[in-house]
């Protein structure tokens, strides 16, 4: 069964965020057999690569990551590059799953990401989780 999934990235700082980097997982881990059936689609040019290493970092220079610019069946994990955001902007980002049928039940698996940038104003950095969705049968 196709479930699309949306979310949205709003920088609410007071000053640019830049070097801007999000790093999720799908919903693939855990039992429920869910798998990824697009690419990522954005509402902002960035660069979207692909692993299929459930524990990549965002460092895209060790190979033990795995990234890749092109989407693999088994992917796991998605880390999307932006250069700049400008105060309140908004980038939207969307992807489908598919979870099988007629699963029993207490299955489940979860997704997240986490969003790093720098202040441009301040010279700061931050990493912001976004709140884990569960999706249990």
């Amino acid at each position: 069964m196709p479930r699309e999934h949306k979310y949205s990235i709003i920088n609410n700082e007071g000053s640019s965020a830049n070097d801007v980097v999000v790093l999720g997982k799908f919903p693939t881990n855990g039992n429920l057999g869910a798998t990824v059936t697009s690419d990522i689609k954005l509402s902002s040019d960035a660069k979207i690569y692909y692993s299929n290493n459930e524990n990549a970092t965002s460092n895209l220079n060790d190979a033990n990551n795995n990234w890749n610019e092109a989407r693999m069946e088994d992917a796991k994990t998605y880390l999307i590059q932006i250069d700049k955001m400008a105060i309140g902007e908004k980038i939207d980002a969307e992807y489908t799953i598919s979870i099988p049928e007629k699963l029993s039940y207490n299955r489940g698996t979860e997704e997240g990401y986490t969003v790093s940038y720098t202040n441009e104003l301040s010279g700061n950095s931050n990493t912001i989780a976004s709140t884990k969705l569960n999706i249990t049968t």
